[in-house]
């Protein structure tokens, strides 16, 4: 459903519980932030749920967030059914205001980053190394440098020409009535106008340099290496989409695929690792998260790249495939247990274009999923020599151990506030 404004509406009616949540979403993240305002859009969202940014209290028990993504952002509101109203107001409010707080802006500036977690350093590197200059470096958590260069008056152009309602959708899920959610919705939004006229583009991404890198951030607090091994993968839309999920199931995807038999099972190499696909708007993403100590990293990271190019080269088996297929669709309703989960699951496809046929249809598309085309998913789209190593740890010990995979870096953690 489309109101007259251009935004448009999405209803999942769920009695069982008296609870609602809703959100309003659109593509505008990180990603469309310009190089010389990296941070903007989560700063901008950030600064939304400031206290001087609403008129009207938020009922108690209701809870509000306001977020950005590499390529969505998002403000979202859960209460109790007699309570939602009152909630969905604030955030209403809030979107309709576009209040620019100049001392929160300031304030958020003087607050100290503090120590910086070891996955966030790794997921930061990777992103820098993978993408360079592309859009889509730009990481949604942003640093004091970033933020330090922002002024009032970026946030004000932010929410004047990045969100409006003809780029938006609001999806509520929970105890509703339709057609009072619709009216709802028409009575605190309705009166939502200007903004972009159609969803921005991001350029295509050309994969990463053809020869490899690897980056190590030096990070000496603790004995433990935190390790990324990631390359390009298929943008959202492929065909190959749902052999890619399969492949990546039983590359990584749990605790009994090849990754794991071979780098914990047999080697004793790590207690966990795990490999994830990122589909984006313009650009696919492959990444292999782990960690280990500092004496077994170049042996891990040779068993990692090792069954990436054993699948690439020599595809999938038949039982694995199926046993892969298995534990995408046992899984697949989890996704769906709460009206949170809900609303982002179908915030999505509206901002990717989707329909909700393609939540009906995906258990039937995994399952139609063959082996042969698993394995040409993975001659085509798994990474060999283009791709990045990102390790987290001692700088001193981990170069010369990791110089064999490429071009090597040294960053500090300093490059990352």
């Amino acid at each position: 459903m489309v109101l007259p404004n251009g935004i448009t509406v999405r209803l999942h009616p769920n009695r069982e519980l008296p609870l609602v949540s809703a959100q309003v979403t659109s593509l505008g993240g990180s990603a469309f932030d310009p190089a010389d305002k990296r941070g903007l859009a989560a700063t901008s969202m950030g600064l939304l749920l400031q206290p001087s940014a609403r008129r009207a209290s938020l009922p108690p028990g209701a809870g509000e967030a306001a977020y950005a993504e590499d390529e969505r952002v998002t403000i979202a509101c859960g209460a109790m059914t007699n309570d939602f109203e009152k909630a969905f107001a604030s955030v209403s409010e809030r979107l309709l205001r576009r209040h620019v707080d100049d001392r929160a802006l300031e304030q958020s500036k003087h607050v100290s980053p503090g120590a910086l977690d070891p996955e966030h350093l790794a997921s930061k590197a990777t992103r820098r190394a993978l993408f360079g200059t592309h859009p889509y470096a730009n990481s949604s958590r942003t640093g004091a440098a970033q933020i330090e260069s922002l002024s009032p008056d970026d946030l004000r152009g932010f929410y004047a020409h990045r969100l409006g309602p003809r780029i938006s959708h609001v999806v509520l899920a929970g105890d509703f009535e339709p057609e009072e959610a619709v009216t709802m919705v028409q009575q605190h939004l309705g009166r939502w106008v200007g903004g972009p006229a159609s969803p921005p583009l991001i350029e295509p991404w050309r994969g990463p340099a053809p020869e490899g890198r690897v980056v190590v951030v030096d990070h000496r607090q603790s004995d433990e290496v935190h390790l990324r091994i990631a390359g390009q993968s298929a943008p959202r839309g492929h065909p190959d989409g749902f052999a890619i999920s399969v492949m990546n199931q039983l590359l990584g995807a749990t605790h009994t695929s090849r990754l794991a038999r071979e780098a914990r099972t047999k080697r004793a190499l790590t207690y966990w690792v795990e490999s994830g696909v990122r589909s984006l708007q313009s650009a696919g993403l492959l990444e292999i998260v782990t960690s280990t100590s500092l004496d077994q990293t170049a042996s891990l990271v040779r068993v990692v790249i090792g069954e990436v190019r054993k699948l690439k080269e020599r595809g999938a088996r038949k039982g694995e495939v199926e046993a892969a297929k298995r534990s995408i669709v046992g899984m697949f309703p989890a996704r769906f247990e709460t009206n949170e989960s809900i609303v982002g699951i179908l915030g999505e496809l509206a901002c990717d274009g989707l329909s909700t046929e393609y939540v009906e249809e995906y258990r039937e598309r995994v399952e139609a999923v063959t082996a042969a085309q698993v394995s040409e998913a993975a001659h085509r789209h798994l990474f060999e020599e283009a791709r990045v190593v990102v390790a987290v740890g001692n700088a001193e010990v981990l170069a010369p151990l990791l110089a064999e995979f490429g071009a090597l870096t040294i960053l500090s953690e300093d490059d990352f506030r």
